[in-house]
């Protein structure tokens, strides 16, 4: 946040409400750590799974796909 505004003087806006306590961005930000964690793991095993398929089958036009998103 800039250093030229108060938190008291900003207008609340969606996502944003000022004043909120440090505990509850304690929370928030331990919740969007553990969620992050969870969303790269789910990447990683996406992926080697991918990686797996992509040994077993080669050349397979579903995985090239699947391989490109």
């Amino acid at each position: 946040m800039s250093e030229l505004f108060d938190e008291s003087e900003l207008p609340e806006t969606e996502g944003f409400v000022a004043g909120c306590s440090s505990s509850f961005k304690k929370d928030l930000l331990k919740n969007l750590e553990e969620k992050l964690a969870a969303i790269s793991n789910e990447r990683a095993c996406f992926e080697e799974l991918l990686t797996t398929a992509g040994l077993e089958f080669p050349g397979d036009l579903d995985l090239i796909e699947l391989h490109k998103k």
